[in-house]
């Protein structure tokens, strides 16, 4: 519904509502009748709040209640009937010194001075709106007497109508107001009373006026109707002549040849030129030479035809700055309609070129380094795939980015890093032709856009590759960055287009996106060209990293436990696996989602559900008798969430598992980042009686320094090792050298991917291990294996 306020004069104000209900006919309710002071009152806005939802307070007492409490202002919500007060609000109760329960026992009779009969004709005169507004003396609980002024008007509530009053202690006005106030019906009916008199006085006085002026119009009537047509003349024209001289638009008279006749002061302000210097000459003199000439000729020849003409000029004033105007140029006709003068309008247009400029600049261009923006380069892709259609011509696009920018920008700081981003933008600009479009599309990353470059594609990517090797030439060469020489090698993605299926921008840029990411992937400091196999399988990993996530919702994932063994072939441990049971596809190895997974935070939620339900599955071992030791994989994602601890606090008080039966699985490249916040994580969960397995040891980020200070307990050597150990010296030195830091450290061994007699009697003849792989057992289903294991 939609309130409109309405008043009258602004002493003595009728102030109401006019709305509409959702349902139903429009409803009017009055305020009441308050001076235009009282709307600065911060209370008004209780009023208008109660009279906005009057439908609703028809059907809802306990809201008037709540929005009496919500206000600062004394309020009392009264039964017209008798008087007694239903109920009031915290201010009241603040005010006359009683508790709420105390008030709403009490009548208004009760808190008013006045004696029975008075106070119940002034309520009867609020509930039928004779008067909305009063000034009484209240009594307060400590008995003293406070002058108020009442502001009250009927409500409806519940079908029954009560009187909402407003109370506000006026004890400390003036003398001289309170006495107006309380005499102002006295004063009004005098008012009243003397209008009347004037009104028969005044009726008399008009009829001989009026007469007189008869007479009077009849002598001056032929000397108006001789001097009226002169004087309208001249006032029109002295109003013309003012409205010219004080417009803010520059106003320019010429003859038919350009010569100037007339200028306003608004053409002298904005040019500099004063009247006299400028009448007489031609507006030539105000050229700057930045107006193209085909702009003068098309307004000399539009003109000439008799038409107006609108365009813009970049003149100059008399100090030598430039400005620009917006010219409307019209003929000006005599009463046979010949032309004998042209008319110039013209508006100061600077600022606002200016500031389109500037909102141009902003959302085209990179502030940094004033290189088009990604917007720009996508607009131009997309202009160049039009026109490449059309004229079967190839065009190509290579993404640039600076490898290993982040640990520059930390080494050195942000400031060195965007001083950087400057001199390259400028190597850059200065390497490439003036029709190639560069821009700056991340923060270290730039694109280059090569426009027709060649007709056949083949030829198109060669000469994309030496533009990408001049690249690498120039960024290589050193630079001065705030003092300090300074070297960079980038990485190039490059794609030619179009093909078959460029439709738009972002498919350009995506392929070139690809082909970036394989040549940093490769090492950095290279290049590399989209193929259409790379697309493919970039769609295809997409495909199923949004399949995964859904089948981890559905529960598609399936777990699988891999035996660990001593060499007596006696199970000690498993360690947990998982496949995809994938709706189309079949079952799924790891190696076909986990790798997609990892790129994402999708992870983590593979990781979470492994974990639980690892846990679940220790459990119910457990409550058959059994404990059944699981070593979890944690992926370093996971590890390094903010609240991994509390999760896994929390998946042990949901699942009942006892820590002492987990072995936490992580990698060497959980270290590279926030080395000591790892270690804090870590220890907190030994100390609920997890424990921790390094995977992989040493293919990763391994350093005897670190391993020292981790609280672990076990390694797990990689297969890359075990499988070449017995009959290759390199690996099999490799392999004694991780045992004996796993014996001196007092760490158990567990060794991966056994799967010859000859692997495992080496291990066995140089330490007592745990041996994980194909020739003890294969990973299985999880229930396939524990009714295995059972037996």
């Amino acid at each position: 519904m939609v309130p409109v306020l309405k008043n009258s004069d602004l002493f003595r104000s009728t102030y109401s509502l006019v709305y509409t209900r959702f349902l139903g006919n429009p409803m009017h309710f009055n305020l009441w009748k308050i001076t235009s002071r009282f709307l600065r009152n911060p209370f008004i806005a209780v009023v208008l709040l109660i009279a906005f939802n009057a439908c609703q307070l028809h059907a809802s007492a306990d809201f008037a209640s709540s929005v009496l409490n919500r206000h600062s202002a004394p309020m009392l919500l009264i039964d017209p009937e008798n008087g007694q007060i239903v109920d009031a609000n915290q201010s009241a109760s603040n005010f006359y010194g009683y508790s709420l329960d105390t008030i709403k026992n009490y009548t208004i009779q009760d808190l008013n001075v006045l004696d029975d009969d008075a106070i119940r004709q002034e309520i009867a005169r609020a509930a039928s709106e004779q008067r909305n507004y009063f000034v009484f003396y209240h009594r307060l609980s400590d008995q003293s007497i406070r002058a108020v002024e009442v502001y009250s008007s009927p409500v409806d509530l519940e079908s029954k109508t009560y009187l909402l009053s407003i109370v506000l202690d006026v004890t400390e006005k003036s003398i001289p107001e309170r006495v107006f106030t309380d005499h102002k019906e006295t004063l009004e009916r005098l008012v009243q009373e003397r209008t009347e008199q004037l009104e028969t006085s005044q009726s008399v006085q008009k009829s001989i006026i009026w007469l007189a002026l008869f007479f009077q119009s009849l002598v001056i009537l032929g000397l108006y109707l001789s001097i009226r047509r002169r004087q309208d003349a001249e006032n029109q024209l002295q109003k013309l002549t003012m409205a010219v001289e004080q417009s803010p638009d520059s106003i320019v008279i010429t003859d038919l040849k350009g010569n100037i006749e007339y200028v306003n002061s608004a053409f002298e302000e904005k040019s500099g030129y004063t009247f006299r210097e400028t009448v007489g000459q031609n507006p030539r003199f105000l050229h700057s030479g930045k107006t193209d000439t085909h702009i003068y000729k098309d307004m000399w020849e539009t003109l000439i035809d008799g038409r107006i003409w609108r365009g813009e000029f970049v003149n100059q004033r008399k100090n030598g700055t430039e400005y620009t105007e917006l010219a409307t140029i019209a003929p000006v006709r005599d009463k046979a309609g010949v032309v004998i003068n042209y008319l110039a309008i013209k508006r100061d247009i600077t600022e606002q070129k200016m500031a389109d400029e500037k909102i141009y600049q902003l959302a085209f261009f990179d502030s940094l380094t004033g290189l088009a923006n990604r917007s720009l380069l996508f607009e131009r892709l997309s202009q160049a795939l039009t026109s490449t259609a059309r004229l079967q011509h190839q065009e190509a696009l290579l993404l640039i980015n600076i490898d290993r920018f982040k640990m520059i920008n930390d080494a050195h700081g942000i400031g060195f890093g965007d001083e950087l981003l400057k001199v390259v933008s400028l190597r850059l600009v200065n390497l490439l032709r003036v029709g190639d479009t560069i821009a700056r599309t991340a923060g270290d990353e730039f694109a280059v856009m090569l426009p027709d470059i060649n007709q056949q594609a083949g030829r198109a990517s060669r000469h994309a590759l030496v533009v990408a090797e001049k690249i690498h030439a120039a960024l290589r060469a050193t630079f001065d960055v705030q003092g300090e020489a300074f070297t960079i090698t980038v990485s190039i993605g490059i794609t030619t287009f179009p093909d078959d299926q460029d439709t738009l921008s972002g498919t350009v840029f995506r392929r070139a996106e690809t082909a970036l990411h394989r040549a940093k992937s490769s090492g950095g400091n290279q290049t590399a060209f989209f193929e259409t196999s790379m697309g493919e399988a970039a769609s295809s990993s997409f495909r199923t990293e949004q399949e995964l996530r859904s089948g981890i919702q559905n529960n598609e994932l399936c777990l699988y436990l891999q035996p660990q063994f001593n060499y007596k072939h006696q199970i000690e441990a498993a360690e947990v696996l998982v496949r995809w049971q994938h709706p189309s596809r079949g079952l799924l190895y790891p190696g076909a989602f986990i790798p997609i997974a990892e790129e994402s935070d999708l992870i983590v939620d593979l990781g979470k559900w492994v974990f639980k339900e690892s846990c679940r599955l220790m459990v119910s071992e457990y409550s058959n008798g059994r404990g059944l030791p699981l070593s979890i994989n944690i992926s370093p994602k996971h590890f390094t969430k903010s609240n991994f601890v509390e999760w896994i606090d929390h998946i042990v008080n949901e699942t009942g598992v006892d820590p002492n039966w987990v072995v936490l699985e992580i990698t060497e490249n959980l270290f590279i980042k926030d080395f000591d916040t790892v270690v804090v994580n870590m220890q907190a969960l030994v100390e609920r009686g997890f424990r921790f397995s390094i995977d992989d040891f040493g293919t990763g980020y391994s350093s005897l320094v670190y391993l020292k200070r981790l609280p672990i307990h076990e390694l797990k050597i990689d297969k890359t090792f075990v499988q070449e150990a017995p009959f290759n010296r390199s690996d099999a030195v490799l392999v004694e050298t991780l045992l004996s830091v796993a014996k001196h450290m007092n760490l158990k061994v567990v060794a991966e991917g056994v799967e010859t007699q000859a692997q495992a009697d080496f291990l066995q003849s140089r330490a007592d291990i745990l041996y994980q792989g194909y020739l003890f057992g294969r990973p299985e289903p999880a229930a396939y294996w524990i009714e295995k294991w059972r037996t």
